[in-house]
């Protein structure tokens, strides 16, 4: 079974431990589904995501932050776009709604946290050949900082908490894959990951810490080709469990897809 691109990522890792089938429809396929529900919130978290990297690209050199309103203001320009872009139309109570919610989560990112981070990449796009390992690796990594600290930035709702618990930051691939990148690349292990967290429509600004062992970069390697050599072999068997929340539910007639008749 051959993709239509010769790389991985964490999405296409996170889809296929979902459903090896639901991969194949995403990932092989080519399948778009209607995305009415979560298409606004995603227009939200990009708007947010280039409001954070208007002020931390200039801030490379400038070494100091952009005003909040610059910021804020620079968001709400993006996520206007973005719902145009995506033809999502939301009536103005909602509307601004959401707008407000992204100047209080950035005003405060803004105040708390943004003054203590110096950036030395933002929004980098690597892609990774490793050594041992029969595969590339491609990922955007939203900063890495100049004391090597690296940070995903996570625009989220209010009930954030339940999946961002202590155990998933400390084992999520994601991370992982960005340890492995960064040592790959830099030829050091990194000072420590964060997630930096923006609930919506709150003036919260949580850092979550942790870190990769040389053992979890190894796992999720090994993980990721193991991936690869099933594609290879063309036999994918869909995980049920994942049925109820699975965006091809309706097309999927849930049966083993053999590439082959053998």
């Amino acid at each position: 079974m051959n993709k239509p691109f010769n790389f991985t990522s964490h999405s296409q890792i996170e889809q296929f431990r979902a459903c090896p089938v639901a991969y194949k429809y995403a990932y092989i396929d080519g399948v778009q589904v209607s995305d009415n529900i979560f298409g606004k919130y995603a227009c939200y978290g990009t708007a947010i995501h280039k409001a954070l990297e208007f002020n931390f690209f200039q801030k490379i050199t400038s070494k100091k932050d952009l005003s909040s309103e610059a910021v804020t203001s620079f968001f709400e320009k993006a996520f206007l776009e973005e719902l145009n872009k995506d033809g999502i139309s939301l009536d103005s109570v909602e509307q601004e709604t959401f707008v407000q919610s992204g100047i209080l989560s950035l005003d405060s990112y803004m105040t708390k946290v943004a003054p203590a981070i110096q950036p030395r990449l933002t929004e980098q796009r690597f892609e990774v050949k490793f050594k041992h390992y029969p595969i590339t690796v491609v990922a955007k990594i939203d900063l890495i900082t100049e004391d090597d600290i690296i940070i995903d930035f996570k625009s989220v709702g209010r009930l954030w908490k339940k999946d961002y618990t202590p155990a998933k930051v400390m084992s999520t691939g994601q991370f992982s894959l960005y340890a492995a990148i960064f040592r790959k690349m830099f030829k050091r292990k990194e000072k420590q990951l964060e997630y930096h967290i923006l609930p919506r429509g709150t003036s919260e600004t949580p850092v979550l810490v942790t870190d990769r062992t040389e053992e979890q970069v190894k796992q999720i390697l090994e993980l990721a080709t193991a991936i690869e050599l099933t594609l290879k072999n063309g036999v994918l068997i869909p995980n049920h469990n994942s049925c109820s929340t699975c965006a091809f539910n309706k097309m999927c007639p849930k049966l083993p897809y053999f590439e082959h008749n053998y």
